[in-house]
C-alpha cells in the first residue's frame, strides 16, 4: 500500500525499478534469471514500470536505501513528540514532503524537489486515478 500511495503522490514513475533478490516481489531466480511474482507484476504494469532485480554482487544497484532509515533515526525522531501514530505519519509525511525535499543533501548539495523537477521529462506519468491493490477473497456459503 505504501508503494501506491506514494506512486499516487508523486504522481510519476521510473520505467525500472530496481529490486534486490530477497524482495518480495520476486518470486525466484536472480538478477536478470529473476520472475518476479504475477501480482507484483501487474501492479508494477498498472504505473508503467517494471521490477527487476539487480545481479548478484551488485547491490550499489538499489541506491542508498540504508542512509534513508539513518536520517530518520538522527534528523526526525529526536526531539520530537507524537499524541498517536497518526500525529506521528501526519509530522512523518511534512518533514519528508516539505522540509527534506527542499534541503540540500550532504554530498552532492543537490535540493531533490528541483531534482525531481528536471527528471519529471523523463519519467512516465501516472493516469489520474489508479486503483489501490487489493486481495480477493473467495467467500463459500452453505445451504
Amino acid at each position: 500500500m505504501f508503494f501506491h500511495e506514494a506512486l499516487s503522490f508523486w504522481q510519476y514513475a521510473a520505467a525500472d525499478c530496481i529490486i534486490d533478490n530477497t524482495s518480495l516481489a520476486r518470486l525466484y531466480g536472480t538478477g536478470k534469471n529473476a520472475v518476479i511474482n504475477p501480482e507484483m507484476a501487474q501492479f508494477a504494469k498498472q504505473y508503467g514500470f517494471e521490477f527487476i532485480c539487480h545481479e548478484k554482487g551488485h547491490a550499489n544497484r538499489k541506491a542508498g536505501n540504508e542512509r534513508g532509515f539513518y536520517t530518520v533515526e538522527t534528523n526526525f525522531f529526536p526531539g520530537r513528540e507524537f499524541a498517536c501514530l497518526e500525529d506521528m505519519n501526519r509530522q512523518a509525511f511534512e518533514w519528508a514532503t516539505l522540509r527534506m525535499a527542499n534541503r540540500a543533501t550532504t554530498k552532492t548539495r543537490l535540493i531533490p524537489a528541483q531534482i525531481f523537477e528536471y527528471e519529471k521529462a523523463y519519467l512516465k506519468k501516472l493516469s489520474v486515478y489508479v486503483p489501490a491493490p487489493y486481495l480477493v477473497l473467495q467467500r463459500g456459503t452453505d445451504q
